[in-house]
């Protein structure tokens, strides 16, 4: 019952409903009037990618996809630091 459930859930909502996402992420990167929106895009489209992975390493029952999910929002994470650091004093030293 749960796993007929899960697999509605999975097919009918998550997925369309990332691509969806991942469209206006693609239209924001693509129309973005500057770097930091793009960036952001960036951003928001490795996030949903992550959370995409989280969903499917539960969806197939295997552990593998977490910690590459993990690593990835981290990696992002950084990303964002750093670009933001840059944009505000045009420098990455410490």
């Amino acid at each position: 019952m749960i796993e007929e459930f899960m697999t509605s859930y999975v097919t009918y909502f998550v997925v369309p409903s990332f691509l969806v996402a991942v469209t206006f992420y693609l239209v924001r990167f693509i129309k973005g009037p500057g770097i930091a929106n793009r960036i952001i895009a960036i951003g928001c489209i490795s996030y949903s990618t992550c959370f995409l992975m989280v969903i499917m390493a539960l969806y197939f029952r295997s552990i593998y996809l977490i910690p590459l999910a993990f690593l990835l929002s981290l990696l992002v994470f950084l990303l964002d630091l750093y670009v933001g650091k840059y944009l505000e004093v045009k420098e990455l030293g410490a």
